[in-house]
């Protein structure tokens, strides 16, 4: 043990003494060890996965948000065309660009990671139902005049990309397998909106008007939906994935 000497003064100045007292002990650093540095690293990474799904969720939640904002902004905006065009439905959802929608942004979903050059299909969704909707994309250069060249020489050629699907379009409506004697006159085209039209009589006033099918994945899990547009409620809701998923929603 080491000592320390201290040199003791008195009032006068005068050194008349010395006293050894025992130094304090100069403990080393403790060592962490292999487990302590373990539940640390563990801790960590439980932390930073909660953070990490924690803005994950957030995102979502906001592309949804900005999405359903979308679709009320495309109803209010067919409302005002209607009014203006005696009642009548714009030919396709481009024809709303700028006169009643400002920005071309507004058709692009931000969920939708092509940013509307793929339509309002997503690549993973195959099958008969992505077949049901081939010849509905409205923008310039999409499949739709491949399908009905006279409808898709209506589309606003100042839409370059979009990401929602416009169910009461004029184009033709070519899925459809059921008897068409309730739906048109004999000599009619059978186009989407006399499709949709039917559906609003015989299933319900929420039949979808524009449908987004971009907040769905490959995986199709708890979160996969279809945000829709009610042709007559005018209130957005989601539905599943399926085909019929929309119908159950007016049960």
């Amino acid at each position: 043990m080491f000592t320390e000497v201290t040199r003791v003064v008195n009032s006068q100045g005068c050194t008349n003494q010395f006293r050894s007292r025992p130094a304090l002990r100069l403990r080393p650093e403790q060592a962490v060890t292999l487990i302590e540095l373990l539940v640390v690293i563990a801790i960590n990474g439980i932390l930073a996965g909660l953070l990490l799904g924690a803005v994950s969720h957030a995102r979502y939640m906001a592309k949804l948000a900005n999405c359903k904002s979308n679709l009320r902004q495309f109803d209010a905006a067919i409302k005002i065309y209607s009014n203006e065009y005696d009642d009548s439905l714009p030919p396709w959802l481009s024809n709303l660009y700028p006169d009643y929608i400002r920005h071309s942004r507004m058709y692009i979903c931000r969920s939708d990671p092509s940013k509307g050059t793929e339509g309002g299909k997503p690549p993973w969704q195959t099958g008969a139902e992505e077949q049901q909707f081939i010849g509905l994309d409205d923008f310039a250069g999409s499949d739709a005049a491949s399908e009905d060249a006279e409808a898709a020489s209506l589309m606003n050629p100042d839409i370059e990309a979009n990401s929602y699907l416009y169910e009461f379009s004029c184009a033709l409506c070519s899925w459809w397998s059921e008897s068409t004697d309730d739906i048109i006159n004999p000599g009619e085209k059978l186009t989407w909106r006399k499709v949709k039209e039917y559906e609003i009589r015989t299933i319900g006033a929420h039949t979808p008007r524009i449908s987004c099918f971009w907040h769905t994945s490959g995986f199709f899990g708890n979160r996969d939906l279809v945000l829709r547009l009610g042709a007559e409620t005018h209130h957005v809701y989601s539905s599943d994935t399926t085909a019929d998923g929309w119908e159950r929603q007016g049960l």
